[in-house]
């Protein structure tokens, strides 16, 4: 009988639980169609915003990141960027790698595996053995106007599509059907927020940027009134997409970050 490689029985008991908790969630809703059973084979959805990260839904295209926390009043995107760790740069290459090769090879070729991982991991693998920890680059709040409609919140479902790897929020207020989208591009290089509501103008919002903890902001009163600004805006197709970026002072050079939303 062969032997599962590790990859192999992670997906196996994924592949079960996945079936096990579907099949339960169709049950319990009375709900046996075909196109249900599909649909939810390739999404991961709650009926609850995200209470803390590891409850949070992750978009990333390889480079940049963001955690989805889907609070209907205030979005919270916690973004990462592949050059933030912790530390500073070092060298993990052990110098005594290249010496053990060749007796690891013997090891192998004699089919002493065992001695030949244990004589690997003392002389070949990195040090250190573990990588600096990876940063966050900070939080992207949405802070929504709530005098819009005070309508309690129903119909909420917060979901993460296996198959297009875009999360989405909706929720009802009301009237008002509400529907966020946020995905990562590959092609663009940029985390992606798109914002809908089945009433016009019927969404206002702050946004602010907030970062990592002990990394305090430069106080507001010192930056000039054109700090933040929207620097292009642009209708397609009936939706209106918006670029907001921040200008430093000309004295300190001028630096520009991006968000499309």
């Amino acid at each position: 009988m062969s032997r599962l490689t590790r990859r192999e029985t992670l997906g196996a008991v994924l592949a079960g639980w996945l079936t096990g908790s579907i099949t339960g969630r169709a049950l319990a809703r009375g709900d046996t169609s075909q196109d249900a059973a599909a649909s939810d084979s390739l999404s991961l959805w709650y009926t609850r915003p995200a209470s803390k990260w590891v409850e949070a839904l992750p978009v990333g295209n390889g480079r940049i990141g963001a955690m989805v926390f889907g609070d209907p009043s205030q979005e919270r995107l916690q973004l990462n960027e592949d050059t933030l760790w912790a530390g500073g740069p070092y060298d993990p290459s052990n110098p005594d790698a290249l010496g053990a090769l060749a007796r690891v090879r013997e090891l192998i070729f004699a089919g002493r595996y065992v001695e030949a991982e244990a004589l690997a991991n003392e002389k070949m693998m990195a040090r250190p053995f573990y990588q600096m920890a990876y940063q966050t680059a900070g939080d992207l709040l949405l802070s929504f106007d709530t005098d819009v409609t005070a309508a309690p919140v129903e119909e909420y479902r917060r979901a993460l599509s296996l198959d297009s790897a875009i999360a989405t929020v909706s929720f009802r207020k009301g009237t008002r059907l509400y529907r966020r989208e946020v995905f990562a591009s590959a092609v663009d290089q940029a985390i992606v927020v798109t914002l809908n509501c089945s009433t016009r103008h019927s969404i206002s919002f702050d946004a602010m940027f907030r970062p990592p903890a002990g990394l305090a902001p430069e106080p507001m009163g010192k930056l000039p009134p054109s700090y933040f600004h929207l620097s292009e805006t642009r209708t397609v197709d009936g939706a209106t997409f918006a670029r907001l970026g921040c200008r430093r002072p000309a004295r300190r050079g001028r630096r520009r970050s991006t968000l499309r939303a």
